[in-house]
């Protein structure tokens, strides 16, 4: 994918998640939680998965869009490690064709304004950087904290 393409995909006002969003607890990965392969629909027909997780130690919270066959395209972070010469809450998205196999390294933003921010707050702020709508319910998996 070229960074043409991610931005009129990223740019498209008609993506849609219309799936409950919950939260699961996994023994391998314990004790992350996870929503995880959500399908976000787009007039473009191009297979885009979402993925969420949120760690209660830690307080790191991430939602990553991927693309099957491709890999990560986009990611939020917030309350997660260092990424200089951003800080631990970031934004990172393709930049050539090759970052999707290098982990999004390249133009890391950093985003202090959502340090501390809930799931459910990072998720939203996602969708609107993203022109994303979620229609289905969304459970949280660190309300109360």
């Amino acid at each position: 994918m070229t960074r043409a393409e991610f931005e009129a995909l990223r740019d498209c006002p008609d993506k849609r998640i219309e799936a409950d969003i919950r939260f699961v607890e996994q023994r391998p990965t314990r004790p992350l939680r996870i929503a995880e392969d959500l399908r976000v629909s787009n007039p473009d027909g191009v297979d885009l998965r979402l993925t969420i997780t949120y760690n209660p130690l830690t307080g790191s919270k991430s939602v990553n869009v991927h693309v099957p066959g491709v890999g990560p395209v986009c990611r939020l972070e917030a309350d997660s490690r260092l990424h200089p010469p951003a800080g631990r809450s970031h934004k990172q998205a393709l930049v050539t064709e090759d970052c999707p196999r290098r982990n999004l390294p390249d133009e890391v933003g950093d985003r202090p304004a959502l340090d501390g921010s809930s799931v459910e707050r990072l998720f939203r702020v996602f969708c609107k950087m993203a022109n994303i709508t979620h229609v289905g319910s969304f459970c949280s998996p660190d309300e109360g904290r």
